[in-house]
């Protein structure tokens, strides 16, 4: 039990640390800590619209990005749960297009030990208005096209790869004969309770959506017209260029669009004693470290980055790309969670939950 002075205290703490921080640093920001009973903390400061004044809170969405990788890896383990494929199956047997020489398993991709290349996938994006038009079928054929040889041979090294997960979501597609996005609503949004206002691959309310943001004094925005495609940026505001809304071409990889609150929904699942996206032996298999053919361990999971934190395990995922930033945490040991979201593209979201999870991590150790 959290002895309520403590907690006061520390969250009057933290809630004057984050007014200021944001005021300096940030267009907008989300953050929400929670245990294994309820939401701890939750804050939201800031703009989601810059120029119109319009505040952030707890239900505007933003981009992921790869946060939605763990949400894929979480469907691919629900599928082994259930027997319909087998985690060292080779991704040709539900993908045969895959171009590259050699045998790849769904674990290497799951844990970015297959070799696939990661160009940067900054442009990997659409307008929302040119998303009726958009195939991403075509998309995708032709970012293999030019990225057909592997870097390593699968299970060599550790190399964090989009693509990899992109391929994933083909997977998904070929085992339940369901598109990605249909299934992902129905097998995992749903079952933890989460409306498609709330976490999809689409805007559906576009008054509740923040703007994404790049600071004008950054390099990136030197170099955006290498970086960037121009369709993406709308206009300054003060000392931000906003961009126009915009979807992920890749939506296994980093298309779902969220709040903090809605994605604290998945992290309390993960801290139940039984979870409703599968059994727990397959959600203790998830979060089960893995190695290269050499035996050694990598800082990766099947569906999560792992690292110690305080003294603690902690399992992570970390999104960030044009507008926005993420990263939610687990601390399994202490029945602890967190994410935070920002809109502004150069964020270091690591550094500021290493920061302020730690007086919540010190509270639940009673320090």
């Amino acid at each position: 039990m959290i002895p309520n002075e403590k907690f006061r205290e520390i969250e009057e703490r933290v809630i004057s640390w984050l007014d200021e921080y944001v005021v300096s640093t940030l267009p907008g920001l989300q953050y929400v800590v929670l245990d294994d009973n309820k939401v701890l903390f939750e804050y939201s400061g800031g703009f989601a619209d810059v120029q119109k004044k319009r505040l952030m809170d707890g239900q505007v969405t933003m981009m992921t990005y790869s946060l939605t990788k763990t949400f894929t890896a979480a469907a691919i383990m629900q599928l082994f749960g259930q027997g319909k494929l087998d985690l060292d199956d080779p991704v040709e047997k539900y993908y045969p297009a895959l171009p590259y020489e050699g045998s790849i398993t769904i674990r290497q991709c799951l844990s970015h030990t297959a070799g696939i290349p990661n160009p940067s996938s900054l442009k990997w994006v659409h307008s929302v208005k040119d998303s009726n038009e958009f195939d991403e079928e075509d998309a995708f054929d032709q970012i293999l096209g030019k990225h057909m040889l592997l870097k390593k041979k699968p299970g060599e090294k550790y190399l964090f790869s989009n693509i990899g997960y992109w391929i994933l979501g083909k997977v998904i597609e070929s085992v339940s004969r369901l598109g990605y996005q249909e299934y992902m609503r129905l097998n995992i949004l749903q079952p933890i309770g989460l409306f498609s206002r709330e976490l999809d691959f689409h805007i559906h309310d576009f008054s509740s959506h923040a703007k994404g943001y790049l600071s004008t004094v950054s390099l990136m925005n030197l170099f955006k017209y290498l970086r960037l495609d121009k369709k993406m940026w709308s206009k300054y505001e003060g000392r931000w260029l906003s961009f126009n809304p915009f979807y992920v071409d890749g939506p296994s990889y980093g298309g779902l669009i969220s709040s903090a609150r809605s994605i604290s929904r998945f992290l309390h699942d993960q801290l139940q004693p039984k979870s409703v996206l599968f059994p727990n032996n397959i959600r203790e298999f998830m979060y089960q470290r893995q190695s290269l053919n050499s035996g050694e361990d990598i800082p990766a999971t099947l569906g999560w980055l792992v690292k110690s934190q305080d003294d603690c395990n902690c399992y992570y995922i970390g999104g960030g790309g044009a507008g926005f930033n993420s990263e939610m945490r687990i601390y399994p040991d202490l029945k602890l969670a967190s994410v935070v979201m920002v809109n502004r593209t150069v964020f270091n979201t690591t550094s500021f939950l290493d920061k302020i999870d730690k007086e919540f991590i010190n509270l639940k150790k009673g320090g």
